[in-house]
């Protein structure tokens, strides 16, 4: 009976350290203030980026119905390395998307749709026709007015820096 008990009791300590350090964990993310925007940069350059989508509803809308300029830049935030479609229903201009793999405020571009084109007006929600499907793996996403990509010579290995601001 000694030897059962023993490994009862130890299940037990185990079971609350898993508890213990699953806390320490989820407190620790949480007292992460979240971005509220980015500072993107690629080629010698930095872009400031304040429309910031780092939940499901502001990634859903995404840039649908905005005024889309030059100096539009719209960053999506994803919680880890993922396969993240993206379509483009009632968005005004064509669109240059990247994907981002990065680290520690570094990392590569990893994907790249140039001249993205829109579904404006389709009466099915989803816009089949409008969406892009990465090859690669991403935790970021950079929509930008087409020729962005281009005029900024980002390719897909380019490297990249992303910082956040907070506060």
């Amino acid at each position: 009976m000694g030897k059962a008990r023993t490994a009862i009791v130890i299940a037990i300590l185990s079971v609350i350290v898993l508890v213990a350090a699953l806390a320490a964990m989820s407190w620790k993310k949480a007292a992460q203030p979240a971005a509220r925007a980015y500072v993107f940069g690629v080629s010698g350059k930095e872009f400031d980026i304040s429309m910031v989508a780092a939940n499901e509803s502001a990634q859903e809308k995404g840039l649908m119905n905005a005024t889309i300029t030059d100096d539009t830049l719209m960053i999506f935030v994803f919680p880890s390395l993922g396969d993240y479609p993206f379509w483009m229903e009632n968005t005004y201009a064509n669109l240059d998307m990247m994907w981002l793999n990065i680290d520690n405020g570094a990392g590569k571009v990893v994907y790249i749709v140039r001249n993205a084109t829109s579904c404006v007006g389709e009466t099915v929600g989803w816009c089949i026709n409008s969406t892009y499907y990465p090859n690669a793996l991403a935790n970021y996403v950079i929509e930008a007015k087409s020729g962005f990509a281009k005029a900024n010579n980002m390719t897909v290995g380019s490297n990249v820096t992303l910082r956040a601001l907070t506060g």
